[in-house]
C-alpha cells in the first residue's frame, strides 16, 4: 500500500511565528519566564493579547495546554541525549505499556519527547483539516522476515480491530508461552475465521482486540510492544491551506547545555522550515532504530532558552544556530521603574552595576532583573540584603572567577571590606624573611556582616 499525506499551509494560517526560536541572554532576564507569552502567543494569540497583562490567567491557561498535550517542557543537561530526545531503546518493566501481561523485563524502540509531540503535531493536524465523519485511526504491521502483513483500524480507546486479509504467523517463539497474550492467542486460534497457509494463518474476517499490543503479539507470536509495531497510516489527504491549524511547542530550557549535535542528530535538518512536512522542499529520514520515516510538522514550534553567561555550557554550531530566530533578552529596568527600598533606588542601583559589569567583562554577564522583582512584595532592606549575600555577590564570584578586587570595583567598599595585610603578623618571623610566597603589599576580602547601601554611587 503507498500511503501518502498531502497538505499545503497558505498564507491565510496566522503563521506569524517563527517556527524556531531561542530566548537567550544573561541570567535573570525572564527567558523561562517568557516562553509562557511566546507559547501562547504561537498557541492563542487572541487570549494572550487579551489577558497579557494577567500572569495568573497566562500561567493557568499554559497550564491546560501542557495538560492536554500541546506544551510540551524538557530542559537539557549534559547527559541528556538521541535516544531520550528522538528514539531509542528503552526498558519497559513488567506491567507498563507493551509489557502488561508480562513476566519479565522487556526491551523495546521508545520514542522520545520529540518524536511523540511531532507525531502528534501531524495526527491533531490531519484530524482537525479533514472532513472525516470519525476520528478512527489506522495501522499497519508488516514483519518482512515473517512474511506477515496486517491491518488494523482503531475505532475507539478500547476498540481495536484487525482487518480482514490481514495475516497472523502460524508458528510462534517458545518464550512466548509463559506470557498471557499466549493464552489470548490459542482463543484466537479457537474462535477466529482463519484460513490456513503453509507459513501463516488469514483472517477471513475483522477480529477485535483490546489494545495495540494485545493485537501484535498474537499475530507476531511473540511478545509485542504495539506502539513501535503498528505503524500509524495517513492515506491521501489534502488539506485546504485556510484551515485553522493547531499549533504544538515544545519548549527546550538552557538548550545549550546538551551536546545539541548529538540530541538533534538528523533533525538538525528536518527542523528547518522549509524541510517540513507540507512545504515546498519536504524531508523526511528514516529513523536508526525503528526504521520509521519521519518528518517534522509546520505546526510544531521550538522554544529554547540560553543563558549567555554560562561558561560550563557547549557552544551551538554554525548549523543549528542558522536554523533557528535569536531573541535576545537583556536586563529590563523599566520594571524595576519606581521601586525604592528605605530611599534606595532598584532601578539606579542595578543600572550601575551593570554599568560596571560590562565594562569590567561583557554584557553577556550583566545581572537580571529577575533577580529583584520579590522586592515589589516584600520590600524591606533585609530582603534586599539577602538578595545581595545569597544572590548578587556569588554570582560575581562565579563572573570573575573570585577575582575579589573586580567583585570590589563592581559594588563598592559598603558590601566588601579590603583590609591589607602584614605577613609579620600572621607568620613566624623565620618563613617570612626569605619565603617566594610572601609578599611586601598584599590583601584580603571579606564580605561584610552588614551591607552599607547608602555609600553606594
Amino acid at each position: 500500500m503507498k500511503i501518502a499525506l498531502i497538505f499545503r499551509i497558505g498564507e491565510d494560517n496566522n503563521q506569524t511565528q517563527p517556527l524556531n526560536q531561542i530566548l537567550f541572554g544573561p541570567p535573570g532576564t525572564g527567558k523561562t519566564f517568557n516562553t509562557i507569552n511566546k507559547a501562547l502567543e504561537i498557541i492563542d494569540s487572541d487570549f494572550f493579547q487579551a489577558n497579557k497583562d494577567d500572569r495568573k490567567a497566562l500561567k493557568d491557561k499554559f497550564e491546560e495546554y501542557k495538560k492536554a498535550g500541546q506544551i510540551e517542557f524538557v530542559t537539557f543537561h549534559q547527559s541528556y541525549g538521541y535516544e531520550e530526545f528522538v528514539e531509542g531503546i528503552k526498558a519497559i518493566p513488567v506491567g507498563k505499556e507493551g509489557n502488561e501481561d508480562g513476566n519479565e523485563m522487556i526491551y523495546a524502540v521508545s520514542d522520545g519527547i520529540f518524536k511523540k509531540l511531532s507525531k502528534k503535531s501531524l495526527e491533531e493536524f490531519i484530524t482537525l483539516n479533514t472532513s472525516s465523519n470519525n476520528n478512527k485511526k489506522r495501522f499497519v504491521l508488516n514483519a518482512k522476515s515473517l512474511n506477515i502483513q496486517a491491518e488494523l483500524i482503531q475505532d475507539d480507546e478500547n476498540n481495536f480491530r484487525v482487518i480482514k486479509g490481514s495475516k497472523m504467523r502460524k508458528g510462534y517463539e517458545t518464550s512466548f508461552e509463559q506470557y498471557n497474550y499466549f493464552k489470548l492467542r490459542k482463543e484466537v486460534e479457537d474462535n477466529a475465521k482463519l484460513k490456513e497457509e503453509s507459513e501463516f494463518f488469514i483472517f477471513e474476517e475483522d477480529y477485535l482486540f483490546q489494545s495495540l499490543s494485545a493485537a501484535s503479539s498474537v499475530i507476531l507470536g511473540r511478545m509485542s510492544n504495539g506502539m513501535i509495531d503498528w505503524k500509524e497510516i495517513f492515506e491521501n489527504i489534502t488539506v485546504d491551506k485556510n484551515q485553522d491549524i493547531k499549533n504544538h511547542i515544545l519548549i527546550i530550557d538552557e538548550i545549550n547545555r546538551g551536546n545539541i549535535s548529538k540530541i538533534f542528530g538528523e533533525l538538525i535538518t528536518l527542523i528547518e522550515p522549509s524541510k517540513r512536512i507540507g512545504a515546498d522542499e519536504e524531508i523526511k529520514v528514516k529513523l536508526p532504530y525503528s526504521n520509521d520515516d519521519f518528518g517534522v510538522p509546520q505546526n510544531l514550534y521550538i522554544l529554547g532558552t540560553m543563558n549567555t553567561a554560562d561558561r560550563s555550557i557547549a557552544l551551538m554550531d554554525t548549523a543549528l544556530r542558522r536554523r533557528f530566530e535569536f531573541i535576545e533578552m537583556l536586563p529590563d529596568l523599566e520594571v524595576l521603574d519606581g521601586l525604592e527600598v528605605d530611599g534606595i533606588n532598584i532601578k539606579l542601583m542595578l543600572e550601575k552595576i551593570n554599568q560596571r559589569v560590562e565594562y569590567l567583562y561583557d554584557r553577556d554577564h550583566t545581572i537580571g532583573h529577575a533577580y529583584f522583582m520579590s522586592l515589589k512584595d516584600n520590600a524591606t532592606l533585609e530582603e534586599l540584603e539577602n538578595i545581595f549575600k545569597n544572590k548578587i555577590i556569588p554570582l560575581l564570584q562565579e563572573y570573575f572567577y573570585d577575582d575579589w578586587e573586580k567583585i570590589l570595583m563592581v559594588l563598592g567598599n559598603g558590601f566588601i571590606l579590603k583590609e591589607k595585610v602584614e605577613p609579620k603578623n600572621i607568620f613566624d618571623e623565620e618563613y617570612v624573611k626569605d619565603s617566594e610566597y610572601i609578599e611586601e603589599k598584599k590583601s584580603v576580602y571579606k564580605i561584610k556582616n552588614k551591607f552599607d547601601f547608602s555609600s553606594f554611587k
